[in-house]
C-alpha cells in the first residue's frame, strides 16, 4: 500500500498527518509520480479530513526558526503557479526550461524576465507537488533547470479555475512553512508578517510577496468552519 492507502486505514494515527505536514518523501511520492487512480485516491483522502484536523496537526510540527527566503512564495500570483504552470507544461512531456516556461506564462521576452517568471512560478508549483523541478537537456552538452508536470498537476488540469480545486489547494498549502508558522504563532498571540518574513531583507520584497502569503492564508481560512479566521489575527503591516 502507498502512503495514502495506509493513511486512509489509520486516519486517527497522528504520525501520518505529521509526515504529510512535514512533506516527508513518502507523502510526496504518489503526488509527484503516481498513477491517475493513485492520485485521485490521495486527493479523496485529503478532502475527507477537515481542515481543522490539519491545523491541530501543526501542534506536532517543529517551528523553531523563521522561514527561509525560498519558503516564502515568490510566484507572480497563486493562479499563475497553480493553474497556468500545469497548463503550460501539459503538452511538454519532457518539461520546459525556465525561460521557455516564463514565455508560455506571458512574461515579456526582455532581459531576464522570462527566466525569473518561469523560476518563481515553477518553484511554487514544485513546492505544492504539481510540478517537478529538474535539470533538462538544452542541447547535446548542456542542461538547465526547468520543470515538468507531476502526476498531481496532470490530475488537477480537469479543474480549470483555482476556485474549482480550492479544497485540495488549501490542503496542499497548509504544508508551506510560512503558512504553518503564521498560523502557529497566531494561536499563541500576536504575530507579524514583517517579522516572520525577516529573511527577505528588503521591505519592498516583503511587500511584493505579501500578496501571495495573504492569499494562502485566505484559502486556508475558507476551508474552516464559519467563525474560524487566521487572516485577521496576523499583523500585515511592513516597516521601513
Amino acid at each position: 500500500m502507498n502512503f495514502y492507502e495506509e493513511w486512509n486505514n489509520r486516519l486517527s494515527d497522528p504520525a501520518y498527518m505529521i509526515k504529510y505536514l512535514s512533506k516527508a518523501e513518502e507523502s510526496r511520492e504518489v503526488l509527484r509520480s503516481g498513477t491517475e487512480i493513485e492520485v485521485k485516491f490521495a486527493c479523496d483522502v485529503l478532502r475527507k479530513i477537515r481542515m481543522e484536523v490539519y491545523l491541530e496537526g501543526l501542534k506536532h510540527i517543529k517551528m523553531d526558526r523563521l522561514p527561509k527566503t525560498e519558503e516564502i512564495p515568490q510566484c507572480g500570483t497563486l493562479e499563475k503557479a497553480i493553474c497556468e504552470v500545469p497548463q503550460a507544461l501539459a503538452f511538454s512531456p519532457d518539461g520546459l526550461i525556465c525561460v521557455d516556461l516564463g514565455l508560455k506564462l506571458g512574461a515579456e521576452n526582455h532581459g531576464d524576465a522570462p527566466r525569473k517568471s518561469g523560476e518563481g512560478n515553477g518553484k511554487m508549483a514544485d513546492a505544492m507537488d504539481i510540478a517537478i523541478r529538474m535539470k533538462l537537456p538544452v542541447d547535446n552538452q548542456k542542461k538547465k533547470y526547468g520543470y515538468k508536470l507531476s502526476a498531481l498537476g496532470r490530475y488537477l488540469l480537469r479543474f480549470q479555475k483555482l476556485e474549482d480545486k480550492e479544497d485540495i489547494v488549501a490542503r496542499l498549502l497548509i504544508r508551506e512553512y510560512v503558512a504553518q508558522i503564521l498560523i502557529g504563532k497566531s494561536n499563541q498571540g500576536y504575530v507579524s508578517y514583517d517579522e516572520v518574513t525577516a529573511a527577505l531583507k528588503s521591505p519592498i520584497t516583503r511587500g511584493r510577496r505579501r500578496q501571495n502569503v495573504r492569499r494562502v492564508i485566505r484559502i486556508i481560512d475558507d476551508q474552516l468552519e464559519e467563525g474560524n479566521n487566521y487572516y485577521d489575527k496576523i499583523d500585515w503591516e511592513i516597516e521601513g
